[in-house]
């Protein structure tokens, strides 16, 4: 097997790479996976608010929708003016919620960020440009001819007002007619003029103060009417009335003044000085102050009645319009969710894939661990033969000198590798020693006889050594007696 001739460092490097490459893997793919996981929930995050936006746009359009009745039912001018004035806080606050869509904002909701969705942002664009153009220039209208209606009904009614006034004027500048021609009566009867000439002529001119209050009386009747007239239904028929009314009431006025053949006989002129400036003054009234004020009111309540119908159509409109614009919202609003719903959909993946991911390196990386436990081990212990730490034990003894280790015969016979080497090792020393037990018996044997010869050529040599000495003695002695001759020669020779 390959892995046997390995050595046990590349062994151990290669299970602790491929251990750590496992974990880093590992690692690497879980972190990419919560990465993932970590973005989709921030785009989740993210859209929550444009969801809360898109609502809030829906929520200011429906309550300008809801204002836009409240400015038809407005009754006063300071109810006209704040619920306009709340318009214009829906304005804004649309205008907010959509810029916060589609460049990001703070509002009063919280943090909205600017969506990154090119269909979200083609639909809020679109809103916002249908808002501008088309929503707020509708409600504009309703509201430009609802201040027109409460000015228009400001003079319709002083208008009403100033005819009222008239009307009252007319009446009773009658029956200061009347009174004036009751007094004169009562002096010409005092008087002693005849019943039938009172008759023919005062009583004719009672008569016409009469049908000038009854003919003013049926004019503001008319013109009540014409009020109430708000659609204009039965408008021609009261013009036409009121029409003929006025002729009446000149007429009647002609008739004093000049005298006249009328329906209710022959009037006779009036004579009296008085009397005749008193019609004059009912007249001018008539003519300068109550047409003046019926005339005013009737423009005014044409232009009024006019105003409303075109505020009918731009109401009308603006719900038309309204509904358009909350049909758009929708569409934001569920193109919003979906966006929220696919990011918590690649949520979902991401966290599945990730449980995915760390489960299949659990059960890889533990199946390679314990791969690696079953092969690594022995490939390094079956060199070795044994135990590290027994080995240690054996090699420590045998560093000590102490060769008796005990070996078990099963060990022995199936003793390998480094093992079985030391086993081979304690038992070569052990014989090694044997043998230098043995040889150092043999040397001291002969190094005692080698002393006991050594100390015999001791003693020889010291005997040797005392005959030398004697040697040497007798050589000193034949040496002193050679010179005494070659002196006696030498002495000898001379003489």
């Amino acid at each position: 097997m390959v892995i046997s001739y390995l050595k046990i460092s590349t062994k151990l490097y290669v299970s602790f790479m491929i251990t750590t490459f496992i974990l880093l893997l590992n690692g690497f793919i879980n972190y990419s996976n919560i990465k993932t996981l970590t973005h989709k929930t921030e785009d989740i995050l993210q859209t929550a608010p444009l969801i809360d936006a898109a609502m809030e746009m829906k929520l200011s359009v429906a309550t300008d929708m809801q204002l836009v009745m409240e400015l038809l039912a407005s009754e006063t001018p300071t109810e006209f003016d704040d619920d306009w004035l709340e318009h214009q806080s829906m304005v804004t606050r649309f205008d907010l919620f959509s810029d916060a869509i589609l460049n990001g904002a703070t509002s009063d909701e919280g943090i909205v960020f600017a969506t990154k969705d090119a269909m979200l942002r083609k639909v809020v664009s679109q809103a916002d440009s249908f808002h501008n153009n088309e929503f707020q220039p509708a409600i504009q209208s309703v509201y430009d001819e609802s201040k027109s209606i409460f000015q228009l009904k400001s003079k319709r009614h002083q208008s009403m007002r100033a005819m009222e006034a008239a009307f009252d004027s007319i009446i009773s500048q009658a029956e200061g007619l009347e009174a004036a021609i009751k007094i004169r009566i009562a002096k010409r009867i005092s008087n002693g003029a005849s019943a039938k000439s009172i008759i023919y002529k005062e009583s004719t001119w009672a008569d016409i103060s009469m049908e000038i209050k009854t003919t003013i009386a049926l004019t503001r009747i008319v013109i009540e009417e014409y009020a109430q007239d708000a659609e204009a239904t039965n408008r021609a028929e009261l013009v036409a009335s009121y029409s003929t009314f006025i002729s009446d009431f000149d007429h009647w006025i002609e008739a004093l003044l000049n005298g006249a053949q009328t329906t209710e006989g022959k009037i006779a002129k009036i004579t009296d000085e008085h009397l005749q400036q008193l019609v004059k003054q009912i007249d001018q009234s008539h003519d300068k102050s109550f047409q003046v004020a019926v005339d005013k009111f009737m423009d005014s309540h044409d232009a009024l009645t006019l105003a409303i119908s075109k505020r009918s159509v731009a109401d009308h409109s603006a719900d038309e319009i309204g509904t358009k614009m909350k049909t758009i919202l929708g569409e934001i609003e569920d193109r919003a969710k979906e966006d929220m719903a696919v990011a918590g959909k690649d949520s979902v993946d991401a966290a599945a894939s990730t449980i995915m991911t760390t489960i299949i390196c659990i059960v890889l990386g533990g199946g390679i661990a314990i791969f690696l436990a079953i092969v690594i081990p022995p490939s390094i212990t079956r060199p070795l033969g044994c135990e590290p730490k027994e080995m240690q034990e054996i090699a420590e003894k045998i560093a000590r000198g102490d060769l008796t280790s005990n070996f078990d015969d099963i060990n022995t016979g199936n003793a390998r590798g480094v093992y079985a080497a030391m086993i081979e090792m304690n038992s070569k020393l052990q014989y090694l020693v044997g043998e230098l037990v043995k040889s150092s018996g043999i040397l001291a044997s002969t190094a005692t006889e080698t002393a006991t010869i050594s100390e015999q050529t001791n003693v020889a040599i010291q005997e040797q050594a005392q005959q030398t000495e004697l040697v040497a003695t007798a050589v000193e002695q034949m040496s002193a007696t050679i010179n005494e001759v070659s002196k006696i020669l030498h002495l000898q020779q001379n003489k």
